[in-house]
C-alpha cells in the first residue's frame, strides 16, 4: 500500500510540475483552446487526485493549493486573450479598436 501510495503521489506531482511548467510560459497571446485545453486538464488531475485521496488516503493538500492557484492564472490568460488580437508578426490591440499603425480606411 506505501509503495502504490508513493508511485501514485510521484505521478500526480509529475503532472503537476509539467502543468506548472506549461503555464509559466503563458504570456496571452497563446490561442483560446489553448487556455481551454489546460482547463480540461487541470480538472481532470483534480478529479483523479480527489479519487486517489479517497481511495488511498493520499494527502493532496499541496496538488490542491498549485492546481487552484494554476487555475485562476489560466482563467485569467484565457480573460486576457478574448480581449486580444495578437497579429501575425506578435503584436497586440485590444478587440475593437483599431491598431495605431493601421491606416484609416475610412472615406467621407
Amino acid at each position: 500500500m506505501t509503495i502504490v501510495q508513493q508511485t501514485t503521489n510521484e505521478s500526480l506531482n509529475e503532472k503537476l510540475e509539467k502543468l506548472e511548467e506549461e503555464i509559466k510560459e503563458f504570456d496571452g497571446k497563446q490561442r483560446t483552446t489553448v487556455y481551454t485545453l489546460r482547463l480540461q486538464r487541470y480538472m481532470e488531475l483534480k478529479k483523479r487526485a480527489n479519487l486517489y485521496k479517497s481511495a488511498l488516503g493520499i494527502g493532496i493538500e499541496r496538488l490542491e493549493g498549485s492546481l487552484t492557484e494554476l487555475e485562476g492564472k489560466v482563467n485569467k490568460m484565457l480573460d486576457l486573450r478574448k480581449t486580444i488580437t495578437v497579429h501575425k508578426d506578435g503584436s497586440t490591440t485590444e478587440k475593437g479598436k483599431k491598431d495605431e499603425n493601421e491606416a484609416d480606411t475610412d472615406q467621407d
